[in-house]
């Protein structure tokens, strides 16, 4: 696993106005002999009850696709997730992995401290010998039309996609793009999307009632990959970081100008 941290990172929450919807971090790890989620949820509960006074499960659904080319959907188990009271933290934990979402993004060591906090209280009750994944994502929506007509002034052409090209007399409803870069080891996965009312780019995304167009930064580091706190929290600062700047690469100094007044 790479260990230096050739990307610092820079939080984009340094603006006053940064058009964030949410960001999520997630640690996964493999299949355990010995792994008791209930354990994990009572010991939360205790400790961490105040912070996250609200709870709710769901099911977490595998999507495995067959050699006829039909889909069909597998039970992986059950995912508990806690909320803040004003529900824009979210803390999740299923029997492969804990995760991080919010809404109020303030700043990154914050934000991963949080994900540590959550993943001591994981640690407190199993033997997690090594994690599979550890990925730290960023997603920033646009909306309004006045923002919407902007794009081509914020954002650099690679990004925009099919918002530069539509045809004469024509009114783009949705276009994707999507590209995957390698950083060293870590790899980032880049969308943007264009999305009418109602649509969103993934279902762990709430979509709004309007247009709007979508910046999705994923960074992430597969493998054998150490458990130790110190590396976790170092890995999380450089993913963050590969985001952050590559993020930095693909906006204006107009856009700058637009969402740090």
């Amino acid at each position: 696993m790479t260990q230096n941290l050739p990307y610092p990172n820079t939080d984009r929450a340094e603006l006053k106005n940064p058009p964030l919807a949410r960001v999520l971090a997630q640690i996964r790890w493999p299949d355990l002999t010995t792994f008791d989620l209930d354990q994990v949820v009572a010991h939360i509960v205790k400790n961490l009850g105040p912070v996250y006074p609200f709870k709710h499960e769901e099911t977490e659904v595998e999507v495995l696709v067959n050699q006829s080319g039909g889909a069909q959907e597998q039970s992986r188990g059950k995912i508990v997730r806690f909320f803040s009271g004003d529900e824009q933290w979210s803390l999740a934990v299923g029997l492969n992995f804990i995760a991080l979402e919010s809404t109020d993004y303030t700043n990154h060591n914050d934000f991963v401290d949080r994900l540590l906090v959550g993943l001591d209280a994981v640690n407190e009750c199993a033997t997690i010998p090594r994690f599979s994944r550890i990925g730290y994502r960023y997603t920033n929506r646009i909306v309004g039309q006045a923002d919407l007509n902007l794009l081509e002034e914020h954002f650099v052409p690679a990004v925009l996609g099919g918002h530069l090209v539509s045809p004469v007399d024509a009114d783009l409803v949705h276009s994707m793009t999507e590209s995957v870069y390698r950083v060293d080891s870590s790899y980032l996965l880049m969308r943007s999307a264009r999305l009418g009312n109602g649509q969103s780019i993934d279902p762990t995304l709430r979509p709004v009632d309007e247009p709007s167009w979508i910046l999705d930064l994923d960074a992430y580091e597969e493998g054998r990959l150490d458990n130790e706190r110190g590396t976790v929290q170092a890995q999380l600062n450089r993913l963050s970081g590969i985001a952050s700047n590559h993020f930095r690469g693909v906006v204006t100094d107009q856009f700058y100008e637009r969402y740090d007044s």
